[in-house]
């Protein structure tokens, strides 16, 4: 008893924050015995790789041997196959590739005695990602070739995948970048049509990794910002550390030490606290390159030690043929020479193993086999002749006249095939020069309906943009209202999902009432402009037929109306719009009060205060106009302006822009920094130089969103 008691005690003290999860749903389906065998195993299993796969290995290791003795014991072949695999995923994790593939072997043999070809395809995918991190590239497309056939079978489009941008890597490290890019494609093409962003971020990682080695760098850093960002809708940890740190190479690259620096530093954090072993001792190496390169040896030593004793011990064969040349060129610029060889004999070696012709040769496995199977017939029939050579000579000394006449009628009969075969050749030609004739008139024909299709797809969308611009208010009008003010309004595509909207609006009984306001309806381009259309219409009734001027009850009404608008159908849509509405009631008085109320954009004040700005945020209802779970009444804002106060509306777009030469978004608090900048300058410049930074932060980047900015000041 004691001795279980003390193993208890180990196993629980191993679980690192485990005492912070006992709570979970999971954990407690996994203790309750009064549940299924296997809705316990799954619970466990689910257990796992919620908390414990990507972050702690050796938790991860003491659960699966949990799972794997409760499978056993209940005689459950395929949780004792799942926990298995997850066992090998641990050991990967960790860097111990020799027990890692053990234990995927063993998983493998159950899953194929039970015949459960989901699993067997995941087994084998796995069991390649060891061997090529463990160099043996020949072993590696062995098993994804295995994996993706199993793939193909039962229709796993998301293992195809994996598979192919596996063996993608293989021919990248091999230095076959067109191969690598074909595998890449191919991969991205299927990814696509599962809407997956995991994998998306996984794919242009790839993508931008074949680019990086054809020094393309600005392809480069648009994949990589394109990974990032999917990854990070994924919440993907590890997918954004392995970006940052590919990140970090393409500016090592580009001799810009310091910012790769920052990347990498940034993706060995992740990777810490992920305790990845691979990642860890990578960017531990390229930071000590980094330091190479600016001649701080002593660091670049410490760095570079770190990775090539992390590598040496876990098995990680190709990092450690880095590390050991990392530490050559730091020994001989140091003068230390006996060490120097030392690590260049150790790179070589590696080296040497990895891109030997053999290992080379198992990669094209089939097509060497192929290679050699038809030079072996070519052998035979080359002997066969030499047979009948000898045999010919023999006759001939035999019968010289005889043989003649076999050779001439042969050699008329040779003549007459060859002239056959010319004539027929002649016609061949003629008829596919008929057919290539035809199929070039088909293709300019397919062109010419392509093109037109095309522009009337354009004039189409044109038109669109005529009549959205219909919607929103004149120049004009809004400087009528509003002489210092400026409207920057920059759509993504033709049309927007943006739209400001300006409505002045005279009651009975004298009082005035102008409203301006910021919104974002979901989606850009047609999509949403016809949604503008919708709640750019909704807020003209709410304001002139049902006659509403505070600001909640705008949206109140607005959001009620925009519901039934796009539920007539009775199928639950959510398309709607995040907006900033600012009411200004009898401007011309003198009156100061404004009434404001938000859908998920705020209103920014910025009031002078002594010798400097300060900038006032009016928070909004987090929630959109539209259907929404937990929706509640918007909340009105009441405001007293003071003299020369700017107001600011906008949509989400200026700050969610990614930067060409950072690879991040602009943000919040960067455009908070710049309005303020600004504020002794008139409106019109504010417009020209939130147009300037807005352009020269894209660069050559692609716009991700419609921008809309509207800013107003008080006199």
């Amino acid at each position: 008893m004691s001795r279980f008691i003390i193993s208890l005690v180990f196993i629980l003290s191993s679980l690192t924050s485990f005492s912070g999860i006992w709570n979970d749903s999971l954990w407690n389906n996994w203790q309750n015995e009064k549940l299924q065998d296997t809705v316990r195993l799954k619970s466990l299993r689910k257990y796992i790789f919620k908390y414990y796969i990507d972050y702690d290995s050796d938790s991860t290791i003491i659960l699966a041997n949990m799972m794997r003795d409760f499978a056993i014991r209940k005689g459950n072949k395929a949780f004792e196959a799942q926990s298995l695999l997850t066992l090998g995923q641990a050991y990967y994790s960790k860097g111990e590739n020799l027990k890692a593939l053990d234990l995927e072997m063993q998983s493998f043999k159950i899953s194929e005695s039970i015949n459960d070809k989901k699993h067997s395809g995941n087994v084998l995918c796995n069991i390649g990602n060891v061997f090529l991190e463990m160099g043996n590239y020949a072993d590696a497309v062995e098993y994804y070739t295995k994996s993706m056939k199993v793939a193909e079978e039962i229709g796993n489009k998301n293992l195809v995948a994996a598979n192919l941008a596996n063996i993608g890597i293989i021919y990248f490290s091999q230095g076959d970048y067109k191969k690598a890019m074909e595998y890449n494609t191919r991969n991205l093409k299927i990814v696509e049509t599962l809407d997956d962003k995991y994998s998306l971020g996984y794919s242009y990682r790839n993508i931008g990794k074949v680019y990086e080695v054809q020094k393309d760098y600005l392809k480069a850093i648009r994949a990589f910002t394109k990974a990032y960002n999917y990854s990070e809708e994924a919440e993907d940890e590890g997918g954004m550390g392995y970006t940052l740190n590919y990140l970090g190479t393409v500016y090592h690259s580009l001799q810009d030490y310091h910012k790769a620096l920052e990347y990498f530093n940034r993706s060995l954090a992740i990777a810490q606290k992920r305790n990845d072993t691979y990642s860890i001792a990578e960017n531990l190496n390229h930071i000590g390159n980094c330091y190479i390169e600016e001649h701080d040896y002593s660091k670049a030593l410490e760095f570079c030690k770190q990775s090539f004793d992390i590598s040496s011990k876990t098995e990680l064969v190709l990092l450690k043929r880095e590390a050991a040349h990392s530490l050559y060129k730091i020994y001989k610029q140091t003068g230390n020479y006996s060490q120097a060889l030392l690590m260049h004999e150790q790179f070589t070696n590696i080296k040497d193993t990895l891109l030997s012709e053999e290992n080379r040769k198992g990669v094209l496995k089939k097509d060497i086999q192929y290679k050699y199977e038809r030079q072996a017939l070519a052998d035979s029939l080359s002997f066969i002749q030499k047979q009948k050579l000898n045999e010919m000579e023999h006759n001939a000394q035999l019968d010289k006249e005889k043989n003649q006449r076999y050779i001439l009628y042969g050699g008329l009969a040779f003549a007459l095939i060859l002239g056959g075969m010319s004539f027929r050749g002649y016609q061949r030609k003629k008829r596919v020069n008929n057919i290539i004739s035809f199929q070039k008139k088909q293709v300019e024909l397919q062109k010419d309906i392509v093109e037109e299709k095309q522009k009337e797809i354009i004039d189409s969308i044109s038109y669109a943009k005529r009549i959205q611009n219909a919607i929103l208010p004149p120049s004009a009008e809004i400087k009528k209202q509003f002489p210092l003010s400026f409207v920057f309004y920059k759509p993504k595509d033709i049309v927007a999902g943006d739209f400001y909207w300006l409505e002045t609006v005279k009651h009975d009984n004298g009082d005035e009432y102008i409203f301006v306001a910021a919104a974002d309806c979901t989606g850009h381009g047609v999509p949403g402009a016809m949604v503008s259309v919708v709640c750019s219409n909704s807020l003209n009734r709410a304001v002139k037929e049902y006659g509403l001027t505070t600001p909640g009850k705008i949206l109140d009404k607005v959001r009620e109306m925009v519901i039934e608008t796009f539920n007539k159908n009775g199928e639950e849509v959510k398309d709607g719009m995040d907006i900033s509405l600012c009411c200004i009631k009898n401007m011309k008085s003198g009156d100061r009060n404004i009434t404001w109320a938000g859908a998920n954009n705020p209103l920014w004040i910025i009031r002078k205060k002594d010798s400097d700005y300060e900038l006032i945020e009016l928070k909004p209802d987090k929630q959109p106009i539209g259907f929404f779970s937990d929706a509640h009444a918007f909340t009105t804002h009441s405001v007293e302006l003071k003299p020369n106060d700017a107001l600011y509306l906008f949509t989400d777009g200026f700050q969610d822009q990614f930067g060409e030469a950072s690879g991040k978004k602009y943000k919040s608090g960067q455009m908070r920094k710049l309005l303020l900048s600004i504020q002794d300058k008139p409106m019109d410049d504010q417009k020209s130089i939130l147009e300037n930074t807005f352009n020269q932060w894209k660069g050559n980047f692609e716009q991700v969103d419609d921008v809309c900015i509207v800013g107003l000041k008080c006199l």
